[in-house]
C-alpha cells in the first residue's frame, strides 16, 4: 500500500514528538551549570573541582584530590542549594564526588569561558544509539544537525 503525502506543512507538534527522546532539557540544564559552575563555587574550589555530567538530578563532579573531595563531602548541601537558587528551580537533588581529572580552563577575569579538551573517538556503542535517535526524523538537515550536535555532546 502506497502511503500518501500531503503538500501541507507538519504541525509542529508532530515535529516536536520526536524531540522528546534527545532530552533536551536535561542537556540545557546541564550546560547552564557547568557554564556558572566557577560562579556557583567560587576559584578556589573551580581550580580543584569540575562537573562531569548530570543524571536526571544528581550532578557527578570529579576532583582533583582526596582533600579537596573531603572538603566538598562538608560542603555538599551548600553546593546543591547555590546551585538551585543560580538556576532558580530544583535542578539538583544530589551531587556525587569523585576524584578525577579536571578539564582545563582557560580563565577570563576569574569566569570558566572555553573549556580546552581532547576529543575522543565515538564507540561504536554511542555511533549506534545516535543512528537509533535519529533515524525516525525525516527533515535530512534535522537530523544532520542533531546527529553533528549529539556526536559533539558524547
Amino acid at each position: 500500500m502506497t502511503r500518501y503525502r500531503s503538500n501541507r506543512p507538519t504541525p509542529v507538534g508532530n515535529v516536536l514528538c520526536g524531540f522528546t527522546k534527545l532530552a533536551i532539557p536535561v542537556k540545557i540544564r546541564e550546560y547552564r551549570i557547568f557554564n556558572a559552575w566557577a560562579d556557583i563555587v567560587g576559584e578556589a574550589i573551580a581550580k580543584r573541582s569540575m562537573p562531569s555530567h548530570l543524571i536526571g538530578k544528581t550532578l557527578y563532579v570529579n576532583v582533583v584530590s582526596q582533600v579537596w573531595l573531603t572538603e566538598l563531602l562538608y560542603q555538599r548541601e551548600t553546593l546543591v542549594a547555590k546551585i538551585n537558587a543560580t538556576l532558580n528551580d530544583e535542578a539538583l537533588a544530589d551531587i556525587v564526588l569523585k576524584l578525577g581529572t579536571i578539564k582545563n580552563i582557560k580563565r577570563n577575569n576569574k569566569k570558566a569561558k572555553k573549556v580546552v579538551e581532547e576529543r575522543k573517538p565515538l564507540t561504536d556503542n554511542q555511533r549506534a544509539y545516535i543512528e537509533k535517535t535519529v533515524r525516525d526524523i525525516k527533515d535530512p538537515e534535522i537530523k544532520d544537525s542533531i546527529k553533528k550536535a549529539m556526536e559533539k555532546a558524547l
